[in-house]
């Protein structure tokens, strides 16, 4: 695209929902996101069509029902989206700003937000909701207090069915197949998020933060309200762009130093099985339960062993195949049992 046609196209803004911590001064909202302008050809159905049968599985796209390609269509408009670089964007309420921040080479923007106690209710024993707005588009930002559980859950094959293992099914199940949950896990999360009104769901997957929007409608429609994180896109930090759950994680262990933590996910991820036992080990007094659903069945796939996250112990570790098996957990304690 010309300089001209990028500045006249649509600006599109991709906010992650935000967590907030309190501190004397008020509420710390942590705001991350991508802004991009969609390139002139994409409401032009052939480009979209030729492009996304090469962005899939080639040869598959003319085979597609009339839904699939609509939903192929929609992710190659936002991968092939153009990054809006060094542009400043604001965070306010009713019009006052509180803060604003640059876009980076990639379009990506990561910072606070301080909404100090003339602007924003005082913390309760349950978790919050605040509207802001990030420039005209307004956004959920979720106040969680000091004290309570924070579940801190993966999402692909934990939450949404994908199959990371295939590369056929997570090709069409990313980009081209409506996102369904897995068996019966929305139940079990709104079970938990009926146990206790304090009890946080921060949703974290390393999918590049592009397609953030296709993830939190997903969530939005099967799962309790919560907060959100995927992979920045910013090259310029690497670490980010490279171990985000590792870094992601981190932020939200040291913003909420007081909360116990829950961590979900599944051994088909190597990050997950890596990053999961670390913390636990780091961070015993925070992270006082560590589900993991086994996947049996990984095809030519080896799955990673589990072993090394027995050193957690019996009472701080679920291991489990069907969501069934997750019924009788308590997180009103100090490990998955609720025991003191």
């Amino acid at each position: 695209m010309t300089t001209a046609a990028v500045n006249d196209a649509q600006l599109f803004i991709i906010n992650r929902a935000p967590y907030a911590n309190w501190s004397e001064d008020g509420w710390n909202v942590m705001i991350n996101g991508h802004a991009y302008k969609r390139p002139y050809w994409s409401e032009k159905k052939r480009r979209l069509d030729f492009l996304a049968s090469i962005f899939l599985i080639p040869g598959r796209f003319s085979k597609f029902t009339a839904k699939q390609k609509a939903n192929a269509r929609n992710s190659t408009i936002d991968i092939m989206g153009v990054p809006h670089q060094y542009h400043d964007l604001s965070v306010n309420i009713n019009g006052t700003d509180f803060g604003a921040f640059n876009t980076k080479e990639q379009g990506s923007f990561h910072g606070l937000a301080r909404i100090p106690n003339d602007k924003s209710p005082p913390p309760k024993d349950e978790v919050q909701n605040m509207t802001l707005q990030l420039e005209d588009v307004p956004f959920t930002a979720y106040l969680v207090p000091p004290h309570g559980v924070t579940i801190l859950s993966d999402i692909d094959d934990i939450l949404r069915d994908v199959r990371i293992w295939s590369w056929k099914s997570l090709i069409l199940n990313s980009f081209a197949n409506s996102y369904i949950p897995w068996m019966d896990m929305p139940r079990i999360y709104a079970k938990w998020a009926r146990d206790d009104a304090n009890t946080h769901f921060h949703y974290l997957s390393t999918c590049p933060e592009i397609m953030a929007e296709k993830y939190q409608d997903f969530l939005r429609k099967w799962y309790p309200p919560g907060s959100f994180d995927a992979r920045s896109m910013a090259v310029a930090d690497p670490v980010q762009l490279l171990r985000p759950r590792e870094v992601l994680m981190l932020r939200a262990l040291s913003s909420f130093r007081k909360r116990r933590f829950v961590l979900v996910g599944d051994n088909s991820n190597y990050d997950i099985m890596k990053a999961y036992p670390a913390y636990g080990r780091r961070y015993p007094g925070q992270v006082i339960c560590v589900i993991i659903r086994e996947v049996a069945d990984m095809g030519s796939r080896k799955p990673p062993d589990i072993d090394q996250l027995l050193g957690l112990g019996s009472r701080r570790l679920v291991v489990f195949r069907e969501p069934r098996e997750l019924e009788g957990l308590r997180f009103n304690g100090t490990d998955c049992w609720g025991g003191d």
